[in-house]
């Protein structure tokens, strides 16, 4: 089971340079979201390097790399929603969600 720890997100971010924020994905240049900041720090493909894609396509990495469920928990965690998500009774959505509350309190957003 992978999972994302805080310390992992504030590497990402040291090594990209961007400022967190919350609730938005950011500009990618200056600011990123935690997904967009672990994707580009994991070495995105140049061919996404067109600014207004990267969100799509982080998400999409995000959820190939550790499943529907832990991502979504983890960024409803992030971003501070309640749970009432149709995953809300699975494990790995949970877990998720833990991992992002847990990122949340560990970053200091814009």
């Amino acid at each position: 089971m992978k999972e994302i720890k805080a310390q992992q997100v504030l590497d990402a971010y040291k090594t990209t340079g961007l400022k967190p924020v919350r609730n938005d994905y950011g500009d990618e240049i200056t600011c990123g979201c935690p997904v967009v900041a672990l994707w580009i720090a994991a070495g995105r493909p140049a061919q996404f390097n067109d600014i207004p894609t990267v969100p799509v396509h982080a998400g999409d990495w995000l959820i190939g790399e550790y499943g529907q469920a832990y991502a979504t928990g983890f960024l409803n965690g992030i971003d501070g929603l309640d749970t009432g998500h149709k995953f809300d009774n699975q494990v790995e959505y949970r877990r998720g969600r833990n991992d992002g509350l847990a990122t949340a309190e560990a970053l200091v957003f814009a």
